[in-house]
């Protein structure tokens, strides 16, 4: 919250002078160009129908296709989320008849959303789960980040990266005049050499992303949004390390280097919180955390499946699971200093907090309905999801304290990953999103 405060000033003094902005910048080229593409759900397409896309040529935007998710067979193939469920497919076919197959849990796909800091707790739960069999695992701003560990099967190195020893190993605060004259609150200079010395390690020891072309590792693919267009620019990250590094004569260092550089800019492009990060250019093309559009984000799963479903044997439905990095809730506002136990929004019904409540409030909706519009888009089916809340209550043996003016506070990110490994081992764990009833059973119960 504390950002929006600055915020109008940021507004007022850029009536009268410049705001300078020093964005990280990266390269990716025809590489990252080839592996992305702009990502519009079906029924978003259908609602901006009439809008056209005058600033998009046939060919693609900014450099990256559109995505074009039509019935050829040519289509399916190319697909990497689609040729990840297939290898998925073809793996567990061999250990069953096609009857059992058909009566088999789906692939399992993995979402991680956004949230920051609060990343930490799905580090923590996805380290004690240990699970090394997803399908395709997708992220969102820190989800992004976190997907790399998933994709490499590091997941005491996620747990590392979230146990900072102080802020500064993470993001350098610049304070109020470092967002007017650098573009941010805060630097993530620390952050990108801690990702490189991560796909790079100084020790000479194997990149994760060569781990991430291992048999059986799973199809990564992150989401950033350009700010000059707004639009959701998903990159399939393991498909771009494949078409890179895949043969050993790739390998060279420069060409990790080129790669790693890549990677990481994509990654950190998804993480930069408009205002509060750094700003990340890409190709000289500016982007902003993911989270902007969406918390988390499936892909299409189900209409990929559904090309080329008809020419291979049955493949069940995906086991769709969620890390929420975050609480579910609205923060409830701060007391009013004259009168305690007074919301402040309640003693100083003013534009301003009225203002910046009703976009916590938006904020969190969206959030929400991120998770639980995938409901909507697959009525049947497991979607489970996992969430910070309950991270400060009695259910909580460490009973975490979140202090609002510290972005990144060691000690809090430290017991959020206590509380996501107890979660995940022996706490509430999964929540299970109900089905939705067919219309015709719908109709039967009432």
């Amino acid at each position: 919250m504390r950002i929006f405060g600055i915020l109008p000033a940021a507004f007022l003094l850029g009536g009268c002078f410049h705001l300078g902005a020093k964005p990280m910048t990266f390269t990716g080229g025809a590489m990252l160009d080839a592996h992305t593409e702009v990502y519009s759900a079906r029924h978003f397409t259908e609602l901006q129908r009439d809008a056209g896309r005058d600033d998009c040529p046939a060919n693609g935007c900014g450099g990256a296709k559109v995505m074009s998710l039509d019935s050829s067979e040519t289509a399916a193939v190319a697909d990497p989320i689609a040729k990840a469920l297939d290898r998925w497919r073809d793996q567990h076919a061999a250990l069953v008849s096609p009857r059992a197959m058909s009566e088999q849990p789906g692939p399992p796909v993995l979402m991680l959303s956004g949230g920051g800091s609060w990343g930490a707790f799905g580090a923590g739960y996805l380290e004690a789960l240990d699970r090394r069999d997803w399908a395709v695992v997708t992220g969102v701003s820190t989800g992004a980040l976190q997907g790399l560990f998933v994709a490499a099967g590091d997941y005491s190195k996620l747990v590392d990266n979230y146990s900072p020893s102080g802020e500064d190993d993470i993001a350098k605060h610049n304070g109020v005049w470092g967002l007017l004259f650098k573009g941010a609150e805060f630097d993530l200079a620390p952050l990108r050499e801690r990702l490189m010395d991560y796909l790079l390690p100084p020790d000479g020891a194997e990149s994760p992303l060569l781990r991430m072309l291992r048999p059986g590792a799973p199809e990564l693919s992150v989401a950033m949004v350009e700010a000059s267009s707004g639009d959701l620019k998903v990159v399939h990250v393991t498909q771009m390390v494949r078409a890179a590094l895949g043969r050993p004569d790739q390998r060279t260092p420069a060409e990790l280097r080129r790669v790693a550089e890549c990677v990481a800019g994509v990654a950190l492009a998804s993480s930069a919180i408009p205002v509060r990060l750094t700003p990340v250019q890409i190709d000289g093309r500016t982007y902003m955390d993911g989270g902007v559009r969406s918390s988390v984000f499936d892909a299409e799963l189900g209409h990929r499946l559904s090309l080329y479903a008809a020419n291979r044997p049955s493949l069940p439905q995906p086991q769709i699971y969620i890390i929420r990095n975050g609480p579910t809730i609205v923060f409830r506002d701060e007391d009013d200093r004259a009168k305690p136990g007074t919301a402040a929004v309640d003693a100083r019904p003013d534009a301003m907090r009225v203002g910046l409540r009703g976009y916590s409030t938006i904020v969190n909706q969206s959030e929400l309905m991120s998770i639980a519009g995938l409901r909507l888009k697959y009525p049947t089916g497991t979607i489970k999801v996992a969430t910070a809340d309950g991270y400060n209550s009695p259910m909580n043996p460490d009973h975490c304290e979140r202090k609002p003016e510290v972005m990144f506070d060691p000690a809090f990110m430290k017991c959020l990953i206590r509380w996501g490994r107890y979660k995940a081992r022996s706490g509430p764990g999964w929540i299970k999103l109900s089905e939705l009833l067919p219309a015709d059973q719908a109709k039967t119960s009432n």
